[in-house]
């Protein structure tokens, strides 16, 4: 009984050891912010038009940007999936546009500043993090 409480004890002091390192971890910000009305029209106005994916040679899908309105159609198709950019976030690299596709799963593009002719495709969400990164969904004015 006493080895049992002992070992007890040690979890105990192992578990809120670790909850203290934890917590202790300065976190990491990042200059994120909504998009202000001017800012919002601004980088819609920089996307509107035509973009084609840069997968799917030789007919690759296009994506059609009106406003918040998104058309994706399907390759070699006039048939599309209609869809509505919900949040544009201005960030130090540039834009970030996401595209809720329901269940709680986004498609979300990166715009550079330094780069006006492709979007990234980061299809989580998130304005800064590249998990969910796609080559071949990401959007490029030229058609190829």
């Amino acid at each position: 009984m006493k080895k049992s409480k002992n070992k007890l004890i040690r979890l105990l002091i192992a578990v809120c050891a670790l909850a203290l390192c934890l917590t202790a971890v300065p976190s990491t910000t990042y200059n994120v912010q909504a998009a202000t009305k001017a800012q919002e029209k601004k980088a819609l106005s920089l996307i509107k038009g035509t973009w084609y994916t840069q997968g799917g040679m030789p007919y690759p899908p296009r994506v059609v940007f009106s406003g918040k309105n998104v058309k994706m159609y399907q390759s070699r198709s006039n048939t599309y999936t209609r869809r509505k950019i919900d949040k544009i976030t201005k960030t130090s690299y540039g834009y970030y546009f996401r595209i809720p596709l329901g269940g709680g799963h986004y498609y979300g593009y990166r715009l550079y500043s330094n780069n006006k002719n492709t979007l990234n495709c980061m299809g989580n969400g998130n304005p800064y993090s590249s998990s969910g990164y796609s080559g071949t969904s990401s959007l490029t004015r030229h058609k190829y």
